[in-house]
C-alpha cells in the first residue's frame, strides 16, 4: 500500500474498530482511488468487521441513480460490488 493510502485505511479502520456505531461518510473522486480497494481487501480478509458500519455517500449530482457519474454508481463500482464476504449488512441494493 502506498503510504498515504495506508494512512487513510488505518484511520478508517481505527474509527470502525473503536466506535460502537461507526458512520463513514464519503464522496467520489480520485482522492479515494486506492483507499476503497484497501478497505474491500480488509473486509474480504476479515481484518475489518463491517456489520456495525453505516455508510453515507454524498451525491453532488442530481441525476438518476444509474447514471455513470452518480455517487450511487461509483460506490457500487468501487466498493459495494467488490465485497465478497457474506454479511447481514444491508448495503445499497441496485434495482
Amino acid at each position: 500500500m502506498k503510504k498515504c493510502l495506508k494512512k487513510a485505511y488505518d484511520v478508517v479502520k481505527t474509527v470502525i474498530d473503536s466506535k460502537e456505531k461507526p458512520i463513514i461518510n464519503t464522496t467520489t473522486g480520485a482522492s479515494y482511488d486506492g483507499m476503497f480497494e484497501n478497505l474491500v481487501e480488509g473486509i474480504n480478509n476479515d481484518e475489518i468487521d463491517i456489520e456495525k458500519v453505516f455508510m453515507m455517500n454524498l451525491d453532488e449530482f442530481i441525476a438518476p441513480r444509474e447514471s455513470s457519474f452518480s455517487v450511487y454508481s461509483y460506490m457500487h463500482q468501487k466498493f459495494y460490488d467488490q465485497i465478497k464476504k457474506t454479511t447481514t449488512r444491508n448495503w445499497p441494493i441496485r434495482r
